[in-house]
């Protein structure tokens, strides 16, 4: 398992300082924007400074987290698809290992018939960008989110056993979960998404809460529910081989970092 962190783009310059003295393997690049031409040159640029003084690290990217890949409406959604290509293309391009997408969202998808549409749509979706990723040896990674209140008219996708049944059944080496520890913690069974496709792991999104808010507090402390030395035990147990990437500010990730560290990691 290897050890990784979540930073802004735009704050890439302050990894050596802030993790320098940790054994970080993986920095998972956030807050990429709808306009990715837009930072395609200063990213490359950070990325070039960033692995002249760590060579090994492995990247990934977190796509522009408003995309909605199950967008209702055909022609709005072909841009939405086009959107995450592009951000396929350019992980590609700066030698990223994977995207982690959210699969999106339905409106008046609260109702079970029009859940079940939404997540029809994002079938051939994945397939397609399964596709793009297997020709580019970019992983596509799916997170898990929390579910919105009950008989809401508005849905994320993805929070539930049952839609990442519909997923999976796309047999690909090249599509995992991101299984995200906060959100599974904001629903009793959401857990439940990890213990039933751990097979298809292939990242993990380490931050706490107090079940009530998505607050991504850091793991091992005093603060939050999750039982983080069963959990580490667990993902030991299933030898998961992928990447723990601790998502909060760069002060509770040093705290999460500093209690690994006292973990033997």
């Amino acid at each position: 398992m290897k050890i990784g962190v979540s930073i802004g783009y735009k704050k890439l310059d302050a990894f050596e300082k802030s993790f320098g003295e940790y054994n970080v393997q993986h920095i998972q690049i956030g807050g990429i924007p709808g306009n990715i031409e837009g930072i395609r040159k200063e990213l490359s640029e950070k990325i070039k400074a960033l692995k002249s003084q760590n060579p090994n690290i492995e990247i990934s990217l977190h796509a522009y987290n408003k995309l909605n890949l199950a967008e209702e409406v055909d022609e709005v959604r072909m841009l939405w698809i086009e959107l995450a290509k592009k951000n396929i293309y350019l992980a590609r391009d700066i030698g990223a290992k994977f995207v982690n997408f959210h699969a999106g969202y339905g409106v008046d998808a609260g109702r079970r018939v029009q859940h079940e549409k939404c997540i029809n749509n994002l079938i051939p979706v994945f397939k397609e960008l399964v596709e793009v990723g297997s020709e580019c040896n970019v992983e596509i990674h799916i997170e898990n989110v929390y579910p919105e209140q009950r008989n809401s008219d508005f849905c994320k996708l993805g929070d539930r056993v049952s839609d990442f049944k519909k997923i999976f059944d796309i047999k690909s080496e090249f599509l995992k979960l991101c299984y995200d520890y906060g959100h599974g913690n904001l629903d009793e069974q959401g857990i439940d998404i990890l213990r039933s496709f751990n097979n298809r792991l292939g990242s993990i999104h380490a931050h706490d809460n107090d079940q009530l808010a998505d607050i991504h507090w850091p793991i091992g402390q005093e603060v939050g529910t999750i039982d983080w030395e069963n959990e580490i035990q667990y993902l030991k147990n299933i030898k998961f081989d992928g990447v723990f990437i601790l998502e909060s500010y760069i002060d509770d990730q040093v705290k999460s970092l500093e209690f690994l560290h006292r973990k033997g990691f």
